[in-house]
């Protein structure tokens, strides 16, 4: 016996549908969906830490970069107007890095992501009778999941190659203002 909810499910049909497949079938599926939810979460966090890894390494050579350029502050022989030019040039690679920091940020964002609702999981195991019923369901709700985590992370890696193009911005800046602090010392 099952409710007038669950009849009015528009998944309800394509529920019953599933349930009718071999308890094998059912299994394996359920299995290949969860895999599939794992790895998507897998690869978001394999994106997020290449967009850390790509913060890192342009910090780290602005922190050079930065060390390079104010050492020639000290030199005697640099006219006021160099010591203006490596501002300049400090101040380009301070706001490169700056955007890359909110790239990173956006690229790291939680995304909107439901899971299966507890809720619903109890309400199938109280109104179904019907043999392998909560399994389809399980499998229905697994496959929203897998597909919303791939899309988001479809996104996600927009979202990271926009990381590595300021990246390499903030590394030709950075450059950029080394070369330039280098050269007005010689």
């Amino acid at each position: 016996m099952t409710d007038t909810v669950s009849k009015a499910d528009p998944n309800r049909e394509l529920a019953v549908t599933i349930a009718k497949r071999s308890r094998a079938d059912l299994d394996n599926a359920l299995a290949m969906l969860r895999d599939q939810v794992t790895e998507e979460f897998e690869r978001a966090e394999r994106l997020d830490s290449k967009s850390r890894q790509a913060f890192a390494v342009a910090a780290g050579f602005f922190a050079l970069t930065q060390a390079g350029a104010f050492a020639s502050f000290g030199e005697g022989s640099i006219s006021p107007a160099q010591r203006g030019w490596i501002l300049g040039a400090s101040v380009v690679a301070v706001a490169a890095l700056a955007f890359t920091a909110i790239y990173v940020q956006r690229a790291e964002s939680l995304r909107p992501d439901d899971g299966i609702h507890i809720q619903s999981v109890l309400d199938w195991c109280i109104r179904e009778e019907e043999d392998k019923m909560i399994t389809a369901w399980l499998i229905l709700a697994n496959r929203q999941v897998a597909q919303e985590r791939v899309d988001g992370n479809k996104v996600r890696a927009d979202q990271v190659e926009a990381v590595l193009r300021a990246t390499g911005l903030t590394l030709a800046f950075c450059a950029a203002e080394l070369f330039l602090a280098l050269a007005v010392r010689m």
